[in-house]
């Protein structure tokens, strides 16, 4: 544990016992705690992730949600405002989704030219992200650097 990231633990923790931190500031603390914490879970076999040296990297934002999904909050990052229906959307393409499995396709209320329902993914779905990650690996990339917003953390939502 890095020198800076011990002491934000104890002042944070000593914060908490002293009641200093209401329940809504004490999670934000506990969610900052967390996502600035080293990553410690598994890793793909073969790569040597001790340096960033020769290797190319990408971001991963992952912020699509779809209504249905268990995150609870609709179609995040597709719909404009609170709404995500024909002439209310904030997406330039429509995602290709021919290799996607049933599971990983949630239903909207548009419709291709055949009539047929229009589908998205949710960036949440496991599958859609390993599909995500081995794309890119089958493409060249050796990593991703991964964006959460801190807001989420701030309004008591996991995502």
């Amino acid at each position: 544990m890095s020198l800076h990231l011990l002491a934000a633990t104890v002042a944070f923790l000593v914060q908490l016992f002293a009641g200093c931190l209401s329940a809504g500031e004490t999670h934000r603390a506990m969610v900052l705690n967390e996502s600035l914490s080293p990553y410690d879970g598994p890793v793909a076999e073969g790569l040597d992730n001790s340096s960033l040296y020769n290797k190319v990297m990408a971001g991963y934002q992952g912020w699509f949600r779809a209504e249905g999904d268990g995150s609870g909050l609709g179609f995040d990052h597709y719909q404009k405002g609170r709404t995500f229906r024909p002439g209310n959307c904030t997406i330039d393409l429509w995602p290709d989704l021919s290799e996607f499995e049933d599971d990983e396709l949630f239903p909207t209320a548009f419709r291709h030219k055949d009539g047929s329902t229009a589908h998205v993914f949710s960036s949440i779905h496991p599958k859609t992200v390993d599909r995500h990650f081995s794309c890119m690996a089958e493409y060249g990339i050796d990593g991703a650097f991964v964006q959460r917003f801190g807001v989420h953390g701030a309004k008591q939502r996991r995502d």
